[in-house]
Protein backbone atom coordinates (compact mmCIF):
# COMPACT_ATOMS: atom_id res chain seq x y z
CA UNK A 1 0.00 0.00 0.00
CA UNK A 2 1.35 3.46 -0.94
CA UNK A 3 1.60 5.29 2.41
CA UNK A 4 1.88 8.67 0.68
CA UNK A 5 -1.47 8.09 -1.01
CA UNK A 6 -2.99 6.98 2.31
CA UNK A 7 -1.61 10.08 4.03
CA UNK A 8 -2.99 12.40 1.34
CA UNK A 9 -6.33 10.59 1.45
CA UNK A 10 -6.61 11.10 5.21
CA UNK A 11 -5.69 14.76 4.90
CA UNK A 12 -8.37 15.14 2.23
CA UNK A 13 -10.95 13.63 4.56
CA UNK A 14 -9.90 15.93 7.36
CA UNK A 15 -8.78 13.03 9.53
CA UNK A 16 -5.08 13.90 9.51
CA UNK A 17 -3.71 17.37 10.06
CA UNK A 18 -0.08 18.36 9.48
CA UNK A 19 1.25 21.62 10.88
CA UNK A 20 4.15 23.71 9.65
CA UNK A 21 6.36 22.43 12.49
CA UNK A 22 5.72 18.81 11.44
CA UNK A 23 3.62 17.88 14.45
CA UNK A 24 0.78 15.55 13.50
CA UNK A 25 -2.56 15.01 15.17
CA UNK A 26 -4.99 12.31 14.14
CA UNK A 27 -8.70 12.56 14.86
CA UNK A 28 -9.62 9.04 15.97
CA UNK A 29 -13.34 9.69 16.27
CA UNK A 30 -15.87 12.50 16.02
CA UNK A 31 -19.47 12.20 17.16
CA UNK A 32 -22.42 14.08 18.58
CA UNK A 33 -23.27 13.49 22.24
CA UNK A 34 -26.17 14.40 24.48
CA UNK A 35 -26.26 17.39 26.79
CA UNK A 36 -26.03 15.08 29.80
CA UNK A 37 -22.95 13.37 28.35
CA UNK A 38 -21.37 16.77 27.69
CA UNK A 39 -22.04 17.93 31.26
CA UNK A 40 -20.65 14.67 32.66
CA UNK A 41 -17.42 15.07 30.69
CA UNK A 42 -17.16 18.74 31.68
CA UNK A 43 -17.56 17.80 35.35
CA UNK A 44 -14.81 15.19 35.01
CA UNK A 45 -12.43 17.81 33.59
CA UNK A 46 -13.17 20.45 36.23
CA UNK A 47 -10.08 22.08 37.69
CA UNK A 48 -10.35 24.31 40.73
CA UNK A 49 -9.73 27.94 39.88
CA UNK A 50 -6.59 29.24 41.52
CA UNK A 51 -7.30 32.29 43.69
CA UNK A 52 -3.87 33.80 43.00
CA UNK A 53 -4.77 35.40 39.69
CA UNK A 54 -4.52 39.02 38.57
CA UNK A 55 -7.80 40.86 39.13
CA UNK A 56 -6.89 44.51 38.68
CA UNK A 57 -7.10 44.64 34.89
CA UNK A 58 -10.76 45.15 34.01
CA UNK A 59 -10.14 44.44 30.33
CA UNK A 60 -9.00 40.86 30.94
CA UNK A 61 -10.67 37.71 32.25
CA UNK A 62 -7.97 35.44 33.68
CA UNK A 63 -8.24 31.67 33.97
CA UNK A 64 -6.70 29.07 36.27
CA UNK A 65 -2.98 29.55 36.89
CA UNK A 66 -0.44 26.78 36.31
CA UNK A 67 3.24 26.20 37.10
CA UNK A 68 6.16 25.97 34.71
CA UNK A 69 9.53 24.20 35.06
CA UNK A 70 10.82 27.00 37.29
CA UNK A 71 7.73 26.64 39.51
CA UNK A 72 6.65 30.14 38.54
CA UNK A 73 2.92 30.67 38.13
CA UNK A 74 1.66 31.34 34.62
CA UNK A 75 -1.76 32.62 33.59
CA UNK A 76 -3.81 32.87 30.38
CA UNK A 77 -6.46 35.56 30.00
CA UNK A 78 -9.15 36.41 27.48
CA UNK A 79 -9.46 39.96 26.24
CA UNK A 80 -12.49 42.24 26.54
CA UNK A 81 -11.02 44.83 24.17
CA UNK A 82 -13.81 44.37 21.64
CA UNK A 83 -16.12 45.94 24.22
CA UNK A 84 -13.98 49.06 23.90
CA UNK A 85 -13.89 49.11 20.10
CA UNK A 86 -10.52 47.35 19.83
CA UNK A 87 -9.33 43.91 18.75
CA UNK A 88 -8.84 41.15 21.31
CA UNK A 89 -6.18 38.52 21.96
CA UNK A 90 -5.31 35.79 24.44
CA UNK A 91 -2.84 37.17 27.01
CA UNK A 92 -0.09 35.55 29.09
CA UNK A 93 1.50 36.55 32.40
CA UNK A 94 3.99 35.21 34.96
CA UNK A 95 4.26 35.48 38.73
CA UNK A 96 7.48 34.62 40.58
CA UNK A 97 6.01 35.02 44.08
CA UNK A 98 3.09 32.58 44.01
CA UNK A 99 0.63 35.08 42.61
CA UNK A 100 1.23 38.02 44.96
CA UNK A 101 2.46 40.13 42.06
CA UNK A 102 2.40 39.58 38.31
CA UNK A 103 4.54 40.65 35.41
CA UNK A 104 2.97 42.95 32.87
CA UNK A 105 0.59 40.71 30.97
CA UNK A 106 1.45 40.51 27.28
CA UNK A 107 -0.80 39.56 24.34
CA UNK A 108 0.05 36.38 22.47
CA UNK A 109 -0.43 36.23 18.71
CA UNK A 110 -3.68 34.29 19.11
CA UNK A 111 -6.84 36.37 18.51
CA UNK A 112 -9.88 35.90 20.75
CA UNK A 113 -13.29 37.62 20.89
CA UNK A 114 -13.56 37.26 24.72
CA UNK A 115 -15.03 33.76 24.46
CA UNK A 116 -14.23 30.88 26.76
CA UNK A 117 -11.21 28.73 25.94
CA UNK A 118 -9.79 25.51 27.37
CA UNK A 119 -6.16 24.63 28.13
CA UNK A 120 -4.33 21.63 29.52
CA UNK A 121 -0.71 20.74 30.28
CA UNK A 122 0.33 17.37 28.89
CA UNK A 123 2.72 14.92 30.54
CA UNK A 124 5.57 16.10 28.30
CA UNK A 125 5.10 19.70 29.48
CA UNK A 126 3.50 20.90 26.26
CA UNK A 127 0.20 22.78 26.48
CA UNK A 128 -2.91 22.49 24.34
CA UNK A 129 -5.39 25.31 23.88
CA UNK A 130 -8.85 25.15 22.27
CA UNK A 131 -10.13 28.61 21.37
CA UNK A 132 -12.00 30.75 18.84
CA UNK A 133 -9.39 32.01 16.38
CA UNK A 134 -11.24 35.26 15.73
CA UNK A 135 -11.51 38.77 17.08
CA UNK A 136 -15.21 39.03 16.40
CA UNK A 137 -17.10 35.72 16.43
CA UNK A 138 -17.39 32.20 17.84
CA UNK A 139 -15.86 30.61 14.74
CA UNK A 140 -13.49 29.21 13.67
CA UNK A 141 -12.49 26.82 16.47
CA UNK A 142 -8.80 25.90 16.57
CA UNK A 143 -6.35 23.90 18.68
CA UNK A 144 -2.91 25.38 19.37
CA UNK A 145 0.15 23.88 21.06
CA UNK A 146 2.76 25.64 23.21
CA UNK A 147 6.15 24.25 24.20
CA UNK A 148 7.09 27.22 26.46
CA UNK A 149 4.19 27.22 28.95
CA UNK A 150 1.92 29.55 27.02
CA UNK A 151 4.27 32.30 25.93
CA UNK A 152 4.13 31.36 22.24
CA UNK A 153 1.74 29.12 20.31
CA UNK A 154 1.56 27.25 17.02
CA UNK A 155 -1.73 26.18 15.48
CA UNK A 156 -2.14 22.41 15.52
CA UNK A 157 -5.70 21.71 14.34
CA UNK A 158 -8.57 23.46 12.60
CA UNK A 159 -11.62 21.90 14.29
CA UNK A 160 -14.43 24.04 12.87
CA UNK A 161 -14.22 26.60 10.08
CA UNK A 162 -17.77 26.76 8.73
CA UNK A 163 -19.87 29.77 9.66
CA UNK A 164 -21.66 29.20 12.96
CA UNK A 165 -20.97 29.23 16.68
CA UNK A 166 -18.57 26.81 18.39
CA UNK A 167 -18.09 27.51 22.06
CA UNK A 168 -17.57 26.32 25.66
CA UNK A 169 -14.74 23.89 24.80
CA UNK A 170 -13.22 21.54 27.35
CA UNK A 171 -10.20 19.22 27.12
CA UNK A 172 -10.22 15.87 28.91
CA UNK A 173 -6.86 14.12 29.27
CA UNK A 174 -6.73 10.41 28.55
CA UNK A 175 -3.95 7.86 28.64
CA UNK A 176 -0.77 8.33 26.63
CA UNK A 177 -1.10 10.77 23.75
CA UNK A 178 -4.89 10.66 23.68
CA UNK A 179 -7.12 13.61 24.58
CA UNK A 180 -10.83 14.25 24.21
CA UNK A 181 -12.24 17.63 23.25
CA UNK A 182 -15.88 18.50 23.76
CA UNK A 183 -17.67 21.68 22.79
CA UNK A 184 -21.03 23.15 21.89
CA UNK A 185 -21.92 23.65 18.26
CA UNK A 186 -24.55 25.78 16.56
CA UNK A 187 -23.96 25.75 12.78
CA UNK A 188 -25.38 28.64 10.79
CA UNK A 189 -29.12 28.35 10.30
CA UNK A 190 -29.72 26.11 13.31
CA UNK A 191 -31.43 27.31 16.48
CA UNK A 192 -30.72 24.36 18.77
CA UNK A 193 -27.18 23.83 19.92
CA UNK A 194 -25.47 20.48 19.52
CA UNK A 195 -22.75 18.85 21.60
CA UNK A 196 -19.69 17.38 19.93
CA UNK A 197 -16.88 15.12 21.12
CA UNK A 198 -13.56 14.45 19.40
CA UNK A 199 -10.94 11.89 20.32
CA UNK A 200 -7.48 13.01 19.19
CA UNK A 201 -4.15 11.21 19.10
CA UNK A 202 -1.14 13.52 19.43
CA UNK A 203 2.42 12.83 18.35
Amino acid sequence: MDMVLVRNYLIGLGLLFITHNCIAAEVISSNLITKDQYNELVDSSFQQTNKNIPTTNQKLTCKRSYSDNNRDLNILCSDKSRNFGKVGYIWHGISQDNGKTWSTLEPTKLPNPDTDFASITLQNGHMLLVYNHSQHSKFPLYVARSTDFGKTWKILLHLEEKTGEYFDPKIIAAQGNMVQIVYKSRPQGLVMEKFKRLAINLS
